[in-house]
């Protein structure tokens, strides 16, 4: 269970990880029959490393392309802390 005030990622099903990135949950880990998949890429400083963020997004994008039918990137922060 999260501790009031801590960063997490959750879906509708519960919460994915916690502690900032270091540990993903078990039930979502990327397997051959994943169909619905989020990589999470994150920085604790936006205005400084923002643009090494979007570099490596926009990477990962590219390495996915040629095997997703779909791909999109959401840029959360606390004023915009969930994906629209």
């Amino acid at each position: 269970n999260p501790k009031p005030g801590e960063i997490i990622y959750a879906d509708t099903t519960g919460v994915l990880t916690r502690h900032w990135n270091h540990r993903d949950a078990h039930r979502t880990r990327v397997t051959e029959d994943s169909t619905h998949v989020a990589f999470i890429l994150e920085t604790l400083h936006a205005t400084r490393d923002g643009d090494l963020l979007k570099v490596a997004a926009d990477e990962l994008q590219g390495l996915l392309a040629p095997h997703a039918e779909q791909t999109a990137v959401h840029y959360l922060s606390p004023a915009q802390p969930q994906a629209a």
